[in-house]
């Protein structure tokens, strides 16, 4: 891959994440909490598809991107704690809501994690965006 291809893919996968995002908003107005959760979970996933792309680092399933996000980037403290707990709690609700018989997320459980996806995106955009300057 040419690191202008590199570069789209990267760029993709944040718009991705950012049209996941508006999703998730979309679903939350309805309601639908389980699709909340859902959509929180797989807008964070691309950012941090976009961010291995970006560092050359490839994942090739979702535990696999966990591990590795947490192996580079939490453990060696470029991205703080905090992102890694977001990321492992968002994929085990998207799990539990689409996997388990009989949860219904409610409004309580789901909200606070349309602002933490947000501010997880944005944080992944500026890496990016910082690793382009330099």
């Amino acid at each position: 891959m040419t690191n202008l291809e590199r570069d789209e893919m990267v760029a993709y996968y944040i718009s991705r994440a950012d049209e996941i995002l508006d999703e998730a908003a979309h679903l939350a107005i309805k309601g639908f909490w389980n699709g909340v959760a859902n959509r929180l979970y797989y807008a964070c996933f691309n950012a941090v598809r976009a961010v291995l792309l970006n560092d050359g680092v490839a994942a090739h399933s979702h535990s696999g991107l966990k591990t590795i996000f947490h192996k580079n980037y939490i453990k060696n403290k470029i991205f703080e704690e905090k992102l890694g707990e977001i990321l492992n709690r968002l994929m085990n609700q998207r799990d539990d809501a689409d996997y388990k018989v009989k949860v219904r997320f409610t409004e309580e459980q789901i909200r606070p994690n349309i602002d933490e996806a947000i501010k997880f995106i944005a944080t992944i955009k500026e890496k990016i965006e910082h690793s382009k300057i330099q």
